[in-house]
Order: C-alpha cells, then sequence, then structure tokens
C-alpha cells in the first residue's frame, strides 16, 4: 500500500505536507544510498557463513568503531553521534558482521559495545528512514535488527554494553540482551517511547518488559513512555550494574586490557563488581511504585482508563492519576493498546523468537499506518508535538483491529541461528 493512498483528511494538514517528500529527492540520504536492498536473510545468511574467518575487527571509520584488542576483547562502538547513534541499516548489519563474527572466533573472548557520543549511547532507530518507501528497506531493517537482538540473546561469550546516556527503543535493544549492562550513574536516561510516535514497543519489549520488571511497571513503560534514570534502571534491572562517572570512564580500559582467565564471566563479574554499584536506592518511578501498580495492574487498557479515573483514592493517589491520564491520552490509542497486547502476550510465556516474529509483523504493519507518518511528523522533524492521531482515542480502537495485526504475514522473519 502505498503511504499517500492512507492519508485521510482529518489528519494533521502538515502530514500530506511530509507525506510528499516520501521518495523524493528529500527521502533520508542513508535510504537513498541503497535504493535496491537485497533481502535481510540472504544478507544474514552470507554473513554467517563467510565472515568468521576473514574478520580482523578492525573498523577505524563510520558509524560503527570496532578494533579486537590483544587481551580478547572486541570492542564495538557507536560512532553516529550528530544523531544521537540512532540505528541505520548499515549500522545494524555492521553489528550483524560483528557479533556472527564474535560469536565463533576463538580469539574472541568478551564483546564490549559502547558509545562515542558523550550524551547518548544510541536513541533508537532511524525513524526518519524507516517514512522512506525505498524497496524493501522497512522489512530489512527490521529483519537485520531483530536479529541482531536475537544473538546478543544467545550470546554464550561475555556481552558487556555501556550505557553512557540516552538508551532508547533501538538502543535498548541492543543493549538489554547483553550479559552485563552498566549504566552510567549521572546521564542514563531509559525509556520506550514507540507509542510517542505511532509504533509500538518492539526489539523483544513483550519478552524482556515482563521479565525483569513488575507486569504493573512493564504496562506504565510501554504505555506512558516513562524515562528511568540509573537507579530506577537498577532496580528494574534494566542495567545490572551502575557506575560513577569517573569509574565508568576507566571501566571499557580495565575490560580492554585484563588479562582474562578460562572463565570470562567470572572475571568481568569480578571487575564489574569491584568498579561498580549492583544495588540502589529508589528514583523517581519507584517512589510512585504503589501508584503505578493500583492503576496499571490490569487485564487491559480500557481497565487501566477507569483506574485512572478513579475518583475513591486517596489524594496522592488521584493527583498521581490525574497526571498520568494526562500522558496516556497524548500518546497514540492504537499504539498503547498494540503495546499492550504484546506485553500480554510476552508475559504468557512467548519465547524471545515468538516475540520477535510479532514484532516483525507489527513493524510490517504498523509503519504504514498513517499514525506513524503522523507521529514523525508531530514528534520528530517539526518537533510541535500536536499528533492528531486516528483513531483520536484509546475508546475508539477496535480490540479486533488491534489482534489482526499480530496475524501472519506472507513473509515471516526469519532467524540466522
Amino acid at each position: 500500500m502505498n503511504r499517500i493512498d492512507v492519508i485521510n483528511s482529518h489528519i494533521h494538514p502538515k502530514t500530506k505536507e511530509f507525506f510528499t517528500h516520501i521518495g523524493t529527492n528529500k527521502t533520508n540520504s542513508t535510504v537513498q544510498k541503497s535504493p535496491q536492498l537485497k533481502n535481510y536473510k540472504e544478507v544474514l545468511t552470507q554473513l554467517k557463513g563467510n565472515v568468521a574467518s576473514k574478520m580482523t575487527y578492525e573498523i577505524n571509520e563510520g558509524d560503527i568503531l570496532s578494533k579486537l584488542h590483544n587481551n580478547g576483547a572486541l570492542s564495538i562502538v557507536l560512532n553516529r553521534t550528530k544523531q544521537l547513534n540512532s540505528l541505520s541499516l548499515d549500522m545494524v548489519t555492521k553489528l550483524a558482521v560483528l557479533l556472527y563474527a564474535a560469536r565463533e572466533d576463538s580469539r574472541v573472548k568478551v564483546v564490549v559495545v559502547s558509545s562515542n557520543s558523550p550524551v547518548a549511547f544510541c536513541a533508537g532507530g532511524d525513524i526518519k528512514a524507516l517514512t522512506s518507501d525505498t524497496k524493501g528497506y522497512i522489512q530489512n531493517f527490521f529483519g537485520v535488527e531483530f536479529n541482531v537482538n536475537y544473538i546478543l540473546d544467545t550470546f554464550k561469550k561475555p556481552t558487556i554494553a555501556l550505557l553512557n546516556g540516552i538508551t532508547m527503543g533501538g538502543g535498548v535493544g541492543i543493549s538489554i540482551f547483553a550479559h552485563y549492562r552498566v549504566a552510567a550513574s549521572d546521564k542514563f536516561v531509559f525509556a520506550m517511547p514507540e507509542t510517542s510516535i505511532g509504533l509500538f514497543t518492539d526489539v523483544g519489549s513483550g519478552y524482556f518488559l515482563p521479565n525483569t520488571m513488575p507486569i504493573s511497571l512493564a504496562n506504565y513503560v510501554a504505555i506512558t513512555s516513562a524515562r528511568f534514570d540509573a537507579k530506577d534502571a537498577l532496580l528494574s534491572k534494566v542495567v545490572t550494574h551502575v557506575a560513577s562517572r569517573g569509574n565508568f570512564d576507566t571501566l571499557k580500559a580495565t575490560l580492554c586490557e585484563f588479562q582474562f582467565s578460562e572463565n570470562t564471566h567470572k572475571d568481568v563479574k569480578t571487575i564489574l563488581d569491584q568498579t561498580c554499584d549492583s544495588h540502589g536506592i529508589d528514583g523517581d518511578i519507584f517512589k510512585n511504585l504503589k501508584y503505578i501498580e493500583k492503576a496499571f495492574d490490569a487485564p487491559n487498557v480500557q481497565t487501566i482508563v477507569k483506574n485512572l479515573t478513579d475518583p475513591t483514592q486517596d489524594a496522592d493517589q488521584n493527583e498521581w492519576n490525574k497526571k498520568t491520564l494526562e500522558v496516556v491520552r497524548k500518546k497514540c490509542p492504537m499504539s498503547v493498546k498494540v503495546s499492550f497486547e504484546a506485553l500480554k502476550r510476552g508475559r504468557q510465556g512467548a519465547s524471545l523468537k515468538q516475540v520477535l516474529t510479532d514484532d516483525f509483523r507489527l513493524g510490517s504493519r504498523m509503519v504504514l499506518r498513517p499514525d506513524f507518518i503522523e507521529g514523525v511528523r508531530a514528534v520528530v522533524v517539526n518537533k510541535t508535538n500536536d499528533p492528531k492521531w486516528d483513531p483520536l482515542n484509546i475508546e475508539q480502537v477496535d480490540d479486533e483491529v488491534v489482534l489482526e495485526v499480530f496475524e501472519p504475514i506472507q513473509e515471516e522473519l526469519e532467524f540466522v541461528e
């Protein structure tokens, strides 16, 4: 379906103007460089078969840098700093190359992923690129990205993500599945902001959110795009360790110089335990956990809205409910319900493979809805923060339509084991 064909007259007029740029010379330059993309399955299969024996790991320029240090530590550095390391197809493909090689290469003892940005680990996927109609870009991006998420989850060698700042959306996907996730205490920010732009909480959120935190908190994170600081992230198990700025800045060097024994996991744990915290005090989110549990521990979104409008609670809960309801009402209604359904399936025991398969189906469909282009227009491009969603509110979202976006598609996600 051509996106221009799905614009409706009641959508914000600026959205139509934004649509007219799709497929023109104003389209994202990363996409323009690859007008004919290979199918991601072919690319990943070739990578798996060829890279391990030929990899030198020396990448000294571009959006991804890497080096295999003398001690066997493979350092991977996100280097798209002007864009806060937002992930392009080229970046996730390079990550796949490096990870597939490292998994099979006996020279690699541990993998350390970090960022060259002073303020961000990774702000998410390149949202603007996903608005392109370039043949295959959307499916190829999600196909490679979700395979990267999967290989990180199944990686046996120690993987360490050093999270120095903003870690959102796709940035969560390339860090949450690492064995060890270290947040810088002063600048770390975690969020899954997809309901703000008409998408859904992807990169396996339906798997890791309900498996790392109470379901009420998982629902709250997915629906409201709530931001965690380092303290909240540690308590919710989004990160495994928190390091002071001084320790954080030296941690990478330590990992890339330490002489590892055969028990690399024990070595890494020792290093992290000596330089980081593995416990903490409540941050702003956990201070409100009792309010979150009362409102967001619910069987469906309608009940959450009902809880947030219940006038019989105490004064503090009512005040918190009022402010939170205002936040929920600003999110894309379809995105809210789809994200909730994804979490529901995850907490019912879906494997990561099944969750990522669902994410691929959802991604292939949700980016074609007017809500996504409207969200990108209002939040990312014009920054007016005035999206006009369709449907306009949660009560108008048809639950059967929500279930339909989870249905199988013609070409399902394939995993390169």
